[in-house]
């Protein structure tokens, strides 16, 4: 209730009326009422005239407590004999079906005291007891639940009006004097009857006839007459000896001197200074809500312990294992997810690192392999350089010792996988052919001997030489011949 404001409301098919109140430490205070007086097919119409009562007050945040008349709605007293509440719920079901033909009823039921009879000793001692019971059809229940529902309007109870008469008589009189109670709303007369201070008897308004009043006084005194015979026959001859009153204020007076003159009852005020009779009984609708045992008809979850109580019994023991598999399962899975996701998360976190750190090892390897390809370029340099070297320090030995008769025209040097590949061109003369190829071997054995060459080779061709030619040497042979190899490497 912190921070919303109480109200209370009756829904009848002829009226709405909705009071606000706040609780204090005797009682209740009431702050503002509205009413409407209209005809409502529907309870959801009137369940929207509440919603506009309470527009009217500004109440954004309200809790409500609702008596509801008509409609189907029903109050009902049964003697049955002790059971367990599962029991009488059946039993109670089955009667409602069958006095009332609701096929599918909200109500509630509550045990009230013991019924003394004669018969009880024979009953093995079990003494029956009155139960009192209310309720309406469901769809009319369900109707003004979803109309307050969307409004977010908080209901703390819903019930009925002979409920709401007997609360009201419990906690504004409470006597044990057989007591009449009349409240006279716009629908008409409603009239209930206490003995010993339990309601015994509770009566609804009469069909109005076209053109008659509600509250005319001949029907109000036929209403309690009526009530009166009613009560001889079910309270073995009980008469009322007083009256508690709930009427207008324009014809309170009026009707109570009537009611005295005629039925000889002693009248009394009912909520004297609540208000209206409709604020009255909506006052009576809060007393009830607050209950210990309240006759509340209005839908709610089912308390922790009575879940637990079908969920362990009858096909809710099924329905409780099956479940728990389904939740065992599905927790197992869920497990399962998670240790994948998680797993999903390291590799995802992993392969983002990873892809942080690829272009830092990208440069990287491209400055190794720099660093590779310089190396090379330079141990390639280093090798022909030694290579020429190599080349030069053996060609100076035969450019300075060359053998008799042979002469070194010219050389050719390539690269080849194995070295550097060397052609000699020379040429040695001879006065006689044998003299020529004996100067050009000496200077092919001279290559022969160097330790380290390789694919050694050799050819010749003769040409003659005479005086006429212009060379003032002796005429003679001259052989040209060429010498290959592969020049050692200077890194061996």
């Amino acid at each position: 209730m912190a921070g919303r404001r109480a109200f209370a409301a009756l829904l009848d098919q002829d009226s709405v009326a909705v009071l606000e109140y706040q609780e204090e430490q005797g009682g209740f205070r009431l702050v503002d009422s509205r009413e409407r007086h209209q005809r409502f097919s529907a309870p959801d119409g009137a369940a929207d005239a509440v919603l506009e009562l309470l527009a009217e007050l500004k109440a954004k945040n309200a809790s409500i407590s609702i008596v509801l008349q008509h409609f189907g709605s029903f109050f009902h007293t049964l003697v049955l004999p002790p059971a367990d509440r599962e029991n009488l719920r059946q039993i109670i079901q089955r009667e409602i079906q069958r006095s009332f033909n609701i096929s599918d009823p909200a109500f509630a039921f509550s045990t009230g005291s013991s019924v003394e009879r004669r018969d009880s000793a024979r009953a093995g001692g079990q003494v029956p007891r009155q139960v009192f019971i209310v309720g309406a059809p469901m769809s009319v229940v369900d109707s003004i639940q979803n109309r307050l529902a969307k409004a977010r309007v908080r209901v703390e109870g819903m019930t009925v009006v002979p409920e709401v008469f007997r609360r009201l008589y419990d906690t504004l009189d409470g006597s044990k004097e057989a007591t009449a109670v009349l409240v006279c709303l716009r629908n008409g007369p409603h009239v209930a009857f206490f003995v010993n201070g339990q309601l015994e008897l509770a009566i609804e308004p009469p069909l109005a006839l076209e053109g008659e009043a509600p509250l005319d006084t001949s029907v109000i005194i036929d209403q309690l007459e009526r009530g009166a015979i009613f009560l001889r026959q079910q309270a073995r001859g009980t008469v009322a000896t007083r009256l508690l009153l709930a009427a207008p204020a324009a014809d309170y007076e009026n009707l109570a001197s009537t009611i005295e003159a005629r039925t000889g009852m002693h009248v009394a005020s009912l909520g004297k200074g609540i208000g209206s009779p409709e604020s009255v009984v909506a006052m009576g609708a809060v007393i009830a809500a607050r209950a210990e045992d309240p006759l509340d008809i209005y839908p709610r979850p089912p308390a922790l312990e009575q879940r637990l109580q079908g969920a362990m019994t009858g096909t809710g023991l099924l329905t409780t294992t099956l479940f728990t598999a389904a939740a065992v399962a599905a927790f197992w899975a869920s497990m399962q997810v998670m240790v994948v996701k998680r797993s999903s998360d390291d590799i995802e976190r992993t392969q983002a690192r990873v892809e942080q750190t690829l272009p830092a090892l990208s440069r990287a390897k491209e400055s190794a392999q720099g660093r590779e390809r310089i190396a090379g370029i330079r141990a390639a340099l280093r090798a022909s350089t030694s290579d020429r070297t190599a080349l030069a320090q053996l060609m100076d030995g035969v450019g300075n010792a060359p053998p008799n008769g042979a002469q070194l025209d010219s050389l050719s040097i390539a690269r080849v996988a194995d070295g550097l590949k060397t052609t000699l061109f020379a040429h040695a003369e001879g006065a006689t052919g044998p003299a020529a190829m004996s100067a050009a071997t000496s200077f092919y054995r001279h290559f022969k001997s160097v330790t380290g060459l390789k694919h050694l080779e050799f050819s010749s061709a003769y040409g003659s030489r005479s005086a006429s030619s212009g060379v003032t040497s002796p005429p003679g042979e001259d052989l040209h011949f060429t010498v290959t190899f592969v020049a050692p490497s200077g890194e061996r």
